[in-house]
C-alpha cells in the first residue's frame, strides 16, 4: 500500500511504528511535513502499522501524501526491521507515533547527518502538569549525556550492517541496537533540537505500570548494558545538575520520588523468577 510516486530516492526515511494511534498519527505526520527543510525528493515517510490495530490508525495515514503504509508484527522491533527494509533513504530515523517534529527539527537533524555517526535527538514533554515538569527536568539532567539516551538515526547501511532491531526483544531493543552501532566505530553526537514526545496523559502511577510492563520484558536483555539498566547510576545521576534542580525543585523533588519507585519496584519485577 502505497501513496509514493516519487522514484528519487530521499535523504532520510522516517520510519514510525504504530498500533491504536488514531490521536497521534496525524499529528505527527503533519509536523513533519510541516517542518522548514521538508519536501517530497527528500524526506520519506513509513508507518508500520500492528496487524492488531483495531482503530484508525491506517486511514488517517492513507490521507496524507507521501506516506508509505505496510503491516507486520508481533512487536516495534519487527515493525521498525521492515520499515528499513523497504526504506530507500541513506539516513534512517526511528520516531514513536506520539512524537511530533519542531518547526526546525529536520533542519537541525539534516546539518549533522554524517555516515560516521549516529544521533540522538533531545526530547521534551509538552503540557504544565506535574508529571511533564519533572519528566522534562530529567531530560535536561540526562541531556549530553550518551550512556541514558539512545540514537535512533543513522545510514542504513549500518543499520543493515550490525543486524537492525533484536526482534526477540520487547524491551531494551533500542539501547542494545545503540550498543552495537557504538561497537561499530560510529560516534555519537546529538542535534541541536528536540522533538516533542507527547506524554502529557501519564501520570505517577500510569507511568510506573509502564515501567513495570517493560522491566518485565527485560528477561531476555541479552547485552551487558548495565548503565541504562542499572538503578543507583540512574537515580545518582538525578543529582547531577544542581543548577537544573533548583530551577524547578517541586518537579524534581517528584522525579525522584516517581524515579525511585520505578527503578525499585520495576527491579525488583526483573529479578523475579519466572
Amino acid at each position: 500500500m502505497s501513496n509514493q510516486t516519487n522514484t528519487q530516492r530521499p535523504l532520510i526515511s522516517v520510519i514510525i511504528p504504530t498500533k491504536n494511534e488514531e490521536k497521534n498519527i496525524g499529528r505527527l505526520i503533519n509536523s513533519i511535513q510541516k517542518a522548514r527543510g521538508y519536501s517530497q525528493d527528500k524526506i520519506e515517510i513509513i508507518v508500520v502499522d500492528n496487524p492488531g490495530t483495531t482503530d484508525k490508525t491506517r486511514e488517517i495515514a492513507n490521507q496524507f501524501g507521501n506516506v508509505e503504509l505496510f503491516i507486520q508484527g508481533p512487536e516495534r522491533s519487527s515493525q521498525r526491521n521492515l520499515g528499513a527494509s523497504k526504506a530507500k533513504g541513506q539516513y534512517l530515523y526511528f520516531v514513536d507515533a506520539d512524537m511530533e517534529f519542531g518547526p526546525d527539527t529536520l533542519n537541525k537533524i539534516v546539518a549533522k547527518l554524517s555516515p560516521t555517526t549516529t544521533l540522538i535527538v533531545p526530547e521534551q514533554i509538552p503540557g504544565n502538569s506535574i508529571y511533564c515538569r519533572a519528566i522534562n527536568v530529567e531530560k535536561q539532567i540526562y541531556k549530553s549525556n550518551p550512556k541514558i539516551s539512545a540514537a535512533r538515526i543513522m545510514t542504513k547501511v549500518k543499520f543493515t550492517e550490525v543486524g537492525g532491531y533484536d526482534t526477540e526483544m520487547v524491551s531494551g531493543e533500542d539501547w542494545d541496537l545503540y550498543k552495537r552501532l557504538q561497537d561499530s566505530g560510529l560516534k555519537v553526537d546529538f542535534v541541536d533540537s528536540h522533538i516533542l514526545h507527547n506524554e502529557q496523559d501519564l501520570t505517577f502511577w500510569s507511568s510506573t505500570s509502564k515501567k513495570i510492563y517493560y522491566a518485565k520484558k527485560l528477561k531476555n536483555y541479552k547485552v551487558g548494558i548495565q548503565t541504562e539498566v542499572n538503578p543507583i547510576y540512574r537515580i545518582a545521576i538525578l543529582f547531577g545538575k544542581p543548577q537544573v534542580i533548583f530551577g524547578d525543585f517541586v518537579a524534581w523533588v517528584y522525579l525522584v520520588l516517581l524515579k525511585m519507585t520505578q527503578f525499585g519496584v520495576g527491579f525488583v519485577i526483573y529479578k523475579m523468577p519466572n
